[in-house]
């Protein structure tokens, strides 16, 4: 996070940095998020029709069949998802499309 939003220019700097460092972080804590393609609520939420086919794209694997699903499909629909702003210091900007 330091070096992405190069939060040494900040004015705070030695602030943010020491604030940082003081965080202990421990790669086996992450938790990894669930494919799920459905709302976490069951009232008042649009879904997609039966009919529609949702993929989701998670391994290169999986690339060369997507390709030739979406050059052969005349209707595309596209969802972009941001990255939440974890810290007032953090940017936000998309990460996936």
């Amino acid at each position: 996070m330091w070096l992405r939003n190069k939060l040494s220019t900040h004015p705070r700097s030695r602030e943010i940095e020491e604030d940082i460092f003081k965080i202990e972080y421990d790669p086996a804590k992450d938790q990894r998020p669930a494919d799920k393609f459905a709302p976490t609520s069951v009232n008042n939420c649009m879904k997609l029709p039966e009919h529609v086919k949702v993929f989701f794209v998670a391994y290169e694997k999986d690339i060369a069949y997507m390709v030739k699903e979406l050059l052969d499909s005349p209707l595309i629909g596209i969802d972009s998802e941001w990255k939440p702003q974890l810290c007032k210091w953090d940017k936000m900007r998309p990460a996936l499309l």
